[in-house]
């Protein structure tokens, strides 16, 4: 894929309704949200409008970058300090995302000890700051195109430039092989307390 050829900016709060169907059309399937939300119905639902609260969170602090025209890809930066900030303080707007009385309680509290569990591995590992990438998601009808690339691409050449290092966190193996390629190192490697889902923390400095 040409990479000079595609054109990617920042979304704003008016592209947050588009933005959030894509994402968790994206995730769908993901093994995490499975176990956050198993009921099949409501799943789709349930997924928005946790990223619903996600974007929101993202674009006043971090950066949203998507894929023109959007519907394609998008990928969540937010810097470290914002993150332990918010890990000390728990902001009324991390909170919305961990307490949302529109989410199942079970599926709540799945998701604030999973939070809690890679705050404390996230603040162990990488203590210094950086990029954060809350994650990148790309329609499942555009996956295998090369956007994911296109996504981290310029946002890293970036932070090279600026001389700083990035960290992220993935479930998926093969997520793991594509930050491998970006030079991504891996410093931790788990299971998420009481499942059988592998989670990822790399680096890239």
């Amino acid at each position: 894929m040409n990479f000079d050829k595609i054109i990617i900016e920042r979304i704003t709060e008016k592209q947050i309704p588009e933005s959030k169907q894509v994402i968790a059309k994206a995730f769908y399937g993901d093994n995490l949200f499975g176990y956050f939300f198993p009921n099949n119905s409501h799943r789709l639902d349930y997924i928005e409008h946790y990223f619903e609260n996600m974007l929101n969170f993202c674009v006043k602090n971090g950066v949203v970058n998507s894929i023109h025209p959007g519907g394609i890809g998008y990928a969540l930066w937010l810097p470290s300090k914002v993150i332990y900030e918010n890990t000390l303080q728990k902001s009324s707007e991390l909170e919305c995302v961990e307490y949302d009385p529109q989410l199942p309680i079970k599926s709540v509290e799945l998701i604030h000890a999973y939070n809690k569990y890679i705050d404390a591995l996230h603040t162990l590992n990488a203590p210094n700051p950086h990029c954060y990438l809350d994650l990148i998601a790309v329609n499942p009808i555009h996956q295998g195109k090369g956007y994911a690339t296109a996504l981290l691409n310029k946002t890293l050449l970036q932070l090279d430039d600026l001389g700083i290092p990035s960290y992220l966190v993935t479930q998926n193996v093969k997520n793991v092989s594509l930050y491998k390629h970006f030079n991504f190192k891996i410093i931790s490697h788990s299971l998420i307390p009481g499942t059988d889902i592998p989670h990822w923390e790399m680096s890239r400095l």
